[in-house]
């Protein structure tokens, strides 16, 4: 973009202290509940960042405002997500010296999170020391009854992902498996993290 059109989008959306990026953000947030006043700050700080990214990624194609409404959306909606998913974490509380509590949040963590050691990269479930295999606890199912542990694994999981494991017990394809369900391959990789998800496979180990 030239010069003139990004101050002009600047313009437009940060005089009067940001009030148009804000509104934005104030419409986007309308149909979740339990925000407070000091969640809205961690959102207009988000869009800031979101809209530093989008004027210099905006090609001209289309308007900016839409360009930016589809990037803050996304955005906002993965924030809520991480922070729901906090609230649903196991949690601790810890007396301190002084007699108070504290609240000590602990996420589920999936065994496919990326860990960084001794500079190399690799994921958390490389880590830990175990002969647990997932592909050998389902390979070993195949043909015969569920045992009764792996019965209660596939129970616990959605039921789109249910169908995801079985037709990996069957020996179907993730091509196969996404052309079946009707899945894109977000969605089938998105499985595919609930699938090896320590919250889920506890209950095999």
């Amino acid at each position: 973009m030239k010069s003139t059109e990004v101050n002009q989008i600047l313009e437009k959306y940060y005089s009067n202290d940001a009030e148009k990026l804000h509104k934005m953000v104030d419409g986007m947030l309308k149909k979740f509940g339990g925000i407070s006043d000091k969640d809205m700050d961690d959102f207009y700080s988000l869009a800031n960042e979101v809209f530093a990214i989008a004027l210099e990624d905006f090609d001209g194609t289309g308007t900016f405002d839409g360009f930016l409404k589809f990037r803050l959306s996304n955005k906002i909606k993965s924030m809520i997500t991480a922070r729901n998913r906090k609230k649903r974490a196991n949690i601790e509380i810890r007396k301190l010296p002084d007699g108070r509590t504290e609240k000590v949040y602990h996420a589920d963590l999936s065994l496919d999170e990326p860990v960084c050691t001794d500079g190399k990269e690799c994921l958390l479930g490389d880590l830990i020391p175990s002969e647990f295999s997932l592909e050998n606890e389902l390979s070993e199912e195949i043909g015969i009854s569920f045992s009764e542990k792996t019965t209660h694994y596939i129970k616990s999981l959605p039921i789109c992902t249910q169908k995801v494991v079985l037709m990996i017990c069957e020996g179907y394809k993730p091509g196969q498996i996404q052309e079946n369900l009707h899945m894109t391959n977000t969605e089938y990789l998105n499985h595919m993290r609930l699938i090896t998800s320590y919250e889920y496979i506890k209950c095999l180990i």
